[in-house]
C-alpha cells in the first residue's frame, strides 16, 4: 500500500498512531519523501497535495486533517477519524464582529471555502481574503477585520491580541481514499482500515 502522510507536526502523531495499531512506520528519517517499510511505502507531503494525488489514485490512502478535505472540491471516500491531531477553526479578531453599517466585513484565512461556507450559513456578505502565511497579521495590519483558522492552545492568538469569538468546526486527523481505489484495492484498504481501528479502541 502506497501511504500518503502530511509533514510536519502531524506526521509525529500519525507515527505514534500507526505504531500502536501495529503497522511498521518509517522510524529516523531525513529528508526522505518516499520511505519503503515492509509491506507499505509512506510519502510524505503537504496536506493539500494529498489531495490530488489520492483523487488520482497515485497515492492509494491518505491521512491528513479533515480541515483540508473539508476545504477540497475533490469526490474522496473518508474511512474513519483518528483520535489524533485534535483542533478547532474558529472565527478570530481583535474586536466583536459587527455586521451593521452597510460596510462588509473582510475575513483572511487559508481556507476560503470552509469561511465563504459558514458566513453563507450565517446569511453574512462577508469579502473572503486568501492568504498563505501568517493569517493573524491580517487584522493587526488592518488588510481584513478578522481571521478564520485553525486554533489549538489559542497562544498565538493571545500573543498577537486576538481573542477567538465564535467556533467553526471540530477538526481531527482523517484516514481517507477514493472510490478509484476502493474498487481496485478494497481488501488491502479494508485489511489497514480494520488494524487503525483497532487501534482507536484499544
Amino acid at each position: 500500500m502506497r501511504i500518503g502522510i502530511t509533514k510536519g507536526r502531524l506526521s509525529k502523531a500519525t507515527e505514534r498512531y500507526l505504531k500502536e495499531a501495529g503497522v511498521e512506520t518509517w522510524g529516523a528519517i531525513e529528508r526522505e519523501l518516499i520511505v519503503k517499510r515492509g509491506e507499505h511505502e509512506f510519502v510524505f507531503m503537504k496536506g493539500s497535495d494529498l489531495i490530488p494525488y489520492v483523487a488520482q489514485g497515485v497515492l492509494d490512502v491518505a491521512i491528513t486533517g479533515s480541515d483540508i478535505l473539508l476545504e477540497s472540491d475533490q469526490e474522496l471516500s473518508e474511512l474513519t477519524e483518528l483520535p489524533f491531531g485534535v483542533c478547532r477553526m474558529s472565527v478570530c479578531a481583535k474586536e466583536p464582529l459587527q455586521f451593521e453599517g452597510g460596510r462588509r466585513v473582510r475575513i483572511a484565512t487559508k481556507y476560503p471555502v470552509i469561511a465563504k461556507r459558514y458566513f453563507s450559513e450565517l446569511g453574512v456578505d462577508v469579502d473572503i481574503v486568501p492568504l498563505n502565511g501568517s493569517v493573524e497579521l491580517a487584522p493587526l495590519l488592518g488588510l481584513a477585520d478578522a481571521i478564520v483558522d485553525i486554533v489549538e492552545t489559542g497562544e498565538t492568538l493571545r500573543a498577537n491580541g486576538l481573542n477567538e469569538y465564535e467556533k467553526i468546526i471540530d477538526i481531527s486527523a482523517r484516514f481517507f481514499t477514493s472510490e478509484w481505489t476502493l474498487k481496485r484495492k478494497r481488501v488491502e484498504v479494508i485489511q489497514l482500515l480494520e488494524q487503525l481501528t483497532e487501534g482507536v479502541t484499544r
